[in-house]
């Protein structure tokens, strides 16, 4: 199990020494359902007064710092122990069948990193998920210390920005990504995985890819 964690300078200058070129993947809620575990393990201790499901919760408030109570000092405190929670993170159920398809994505294209807005504290649990379900070894990115959470999309962007050529492309989940990616010419691909919950925030004209086997279909052409 290596996984290692790397900043993504390094990572530039070992890619662009060894000519190596391939995609990165985006985790929370492209490999992993992380947005039902936050609602199951918040709800889990701050109960759910309004007795909705995790998809009537989605698609009233969208994001999670839009329901309500989760927004008390209580929840507010909780939020912020489980973004630093590795035993968290290890406990994510996995997307079935994104561990197959980014193997058989690997023999195409390199996976040549994961580039999460995670915060870095929680580089060990994100190793530990990784390993656990099989995915292709390669370095972790993470969010610095340094840069705040609610930033995370706009440093994901500047990064992926600045690892190309040799990182390719990305396959990412977040609707915002691809705003922050226009705004600053990136030039890569972006492959968007979509499950549903977030459908009704995308523009209508962003190519979106509802299951795994689709965008390995995608990046065959790609290779091509």
């Amino acid at each position: 199990m290596k996984f290692e964690k790397i900043r993504s300078e390094e990572l530039k200058r070992r890619l662009r020494a060894r000519k190596i070129s391939g995609l990165a993947l985006d985790i929370d809620d492209t490999l992993s359902h992380t947005d039902q575990h936050w609602f199951n393990q918040v709800n889990m201790r701050l109960g759910n007064p309004e007795n909705m499901t995790f998809r009537e919760t989605a698609k009233k408030y969208g994001r999670e710092e839009r329901i309500p109570h989760w927004q008390t000092q209580k929840g507010k405190r909780l939020v912020k122990k489980l973004i630093h929670s590795n035993k968290f993170q290890v406990d994510i159920s996995l997307i079935a069948g994104s561990n197959r398809a980014v193997q058989k994505i690997n023999r195409i294209i390199p996976i040549v990193a994961y580039l999460s807005s995670r915060p870095s504290s929680v580089w060990a649990g994100t190793r530990q998920w990784l390993s656990k379900h099989g995915f292709p070894d390669a370095p972790i990115i993470l969010l610095p210390s340094n840069v705040a959470h609610h930033k995370g999309i706009e440093w994901k962007a500047r990064r992926i920005k600045f690892l190309y050529p040799e990182v390719q492309g990305i396959i990412d989940d977040h609707p915002a990504l691809q705003k922050e990616l226009k705004t600053i010419g990136y030039l890569g691909r972006l492959f968007m995985y979509d499950s549903g919950g977030n459908a009704h925030h995308y523009h209508p004209r962003v190519a979106r890819f509802r299951s795994w086997s689709d965008i390995l279909k995608e990046i065959k052409n790609f290779a091509k």
